[in-house]
């Protein structure tokens, strides 16, 4: 899914498009459980109209902020995406298309159907599900998320205590740290803490100049507004990488599942108390 990297790489890519002062001119809603609880006659006409005035995003939501204080948030989950050019139409994967007043289509595509679009009239309502973003995580407040009888893994994973971080990056952050990925939280030093922040900082750092991550080929895989890939899967260190030699120490890498999702690290590099 979508993680904090990807969704800034959208965010920028429509920002690039100038979409920023365009009015949202048409709304065609294929699949209505994709604005649920909202009905498409009420979405399109909250929507219809508005002008864009910011392309934001909080955690792994991409945000647009509309004139008159609404905001729409959009929820990627596993496969959502934001296309500007569809080859065939009409499209099964096709949930939502916006006209603006540019010229400019946006189609909300999504494979498994999972992805969200709300409409929020005050920012307090979705500030309240997040933490602090991970990549501007302060050391004090790492040390604070980390007090928990939880698995480390597990913490990172939970927006409520840190906002932006999936699978893939936890991986690679917890890699970079040299931190065994089921080590209790509060275990963790004053030293694994400070690692562990450099950790997240250059995981995200180096998905965003990649323009994010994208695994696999399908339809359901991360892509740009153009549909192009991301490049970041080219320099992973443990993520998706099992069995292949770690590139640090060269040991292979190995996999766990951990709060139900595939975990890679190092069996080495990684092996502290836990």
């Amino acid at each position: 899914m979508p993680e904090m990297p990807e969704v800034e790489t959208i965010a920028a890519d429509l920002r690039a498009l100038q979409i920023e002062g365009a009015a949202l001119c048409g709304i065609t809603v294929y699949s209505p459980h994709a604005i649920a609880p909202l009905r498409e006659e009420a979405f399109s006409k909250a929507l219809l109209g508005r002008r864009i005035e910011k392309v934001t995003r909080r955690g792994k939501q991409l945000l647009i902020q509309l004139e008159g204080g609404l905001y729409l948030g959009i929820h990627f989950r596993m496969s959502g995406h934001l296309l500007t050019a569809m080859k065939e139409m009409p499209c099964p994967h096709v949930h939502v298309l916006f006209n603006l007043s540019n010229g400019i289509e946006l189609f909300f595509h999504d494979t498994r159907k999972f992805g969200r679009l709300r409409l929020y009239n005050d920012p307090s309502e979705w500030e309240g599900d997040f933490g602090p973003e991970a990549l501007q995580v302060s050391l004090e407040e790492l040390h604070r998320i980390v007090q928990s009888q939880r698995k480390l893994k597990t913490v990172l994973l939970d927006q409520r205590a840190i906002a932006g971080l999936g699978n893939i990056y936890v991986d690679e952050a917890l890699w970079y740290s040299r931190i065994h990925p089921e080590t209790t939280a509060s275990r963790l030093t004053r030293e694994q803490i400070l690692a562990l922040q450099k950790g997240i900082v250059k995981a995200l750092s180096e998905g965003l100049k990649k323009g994010g991550t994208t695994i696999g080929h399908s339809r359901s895989n991360y892509r740009r507004l153009q549909a192009q890939p991301g490049e970041n899967q080219r320099q992973l260190n443990a993520y998706h990488r099992t069995g292949l030699p770690c590139p640090r120490c060269g040991a292979p890498i190995a996999r766990l599942l951990l709060a139900q999702r595939s975990t890679h690290y190092c069996p080495q590099c990684q092996s502290n108390n836990r």
